[in-house]
C-alpha cells in the first residue's frame, strides 16, 4: 500500500500537473486531499479505497495490486465493488476479443461473422434474444 503522498505523486501526472507545477510541490494533502472510504479483499488482493475531486469532478482512487482511479459520477461504493468483482469474472471466462480468431475452434464464430452480428445489435438490440444464446460465454464471444 501506497502512502498518500506517493498517490499524489502518481495523480501528479496522470492529471498533468507537471505541465505547470514541480514535483517538489507534492505533498500527503497536494494536489488531492483523500478520505479513506474502504477495504476491498478481492481473492488474495487488498485495496483502499479513497475518494478525491479536482475541478469539481470526485473520483474513487484503488490503492491496491495496480493503482487505478474511477471517476465517481453516481456510482457508489457498492457499485465499484461490483464492478471489480464482474470485471474479474469476465476475465476469468477468458472471452473472446472481436479482432482475435482461433483457428479450427467451432465455438468462436469468425471475426466478420462477430462484426456483422455487433451491427445487428446496434440497429436493434431484439437480435440477443432472436438469438437465443445458449450461455454467457457464447455472448461474450460475440461482443468480444
Amino acid at each position: 500500500m501506497l502512502k498518500l503522498e506517493e498517490i499524489n505523486e502518481y495523480l501528479f501526472y496522470e492529471f498533468a500537473y507537471d505541465v505547470t507545477f514541480s514535483k517538489s510541490d507534492v505533498s500527503e494533502t497536494w494536489p488531492f486531499k483523500f478520505r479513506y472510504l474502504e477495504t476491498f479483499q478481492l481473492d488474495h488482493e487488498i485495496i483502499r479505497i479513497y475518494e478525491f475531486s479536482d475541478e469539481g469532478d470526485e473520483y474513487f482512487f484503488l490503492d491496491g495490486p495496480i493503482l487505478t482511479y474511477y471517476k465517481k459520477e453516481q456510482m457508489t461504493i457498492k457499485e465499484l465493488y461490483n464492478q471489480l468483482v464482474g470485471s474479474r469474472w469476465i476475465s476469468s471466462q477468458d472471452p473472446v476479443e472481436l479482432n482475435r480468431s482461433i483457428i479450427g475452434d467451432d465455438s468462436v464464430p469468425s471475426v466478420k461473422e462477430r462484426r456483422n452480428t455487433l451491427n445487428l445489435i446496434a440497429k436493434d438490440d431484439s437480435i440477443l434474444v432472436q438469438q437465443n444464446y445458449s450461455s454467457w460465454k457464447a455472448l461474450s464471444i460475440y461482443i468480444g
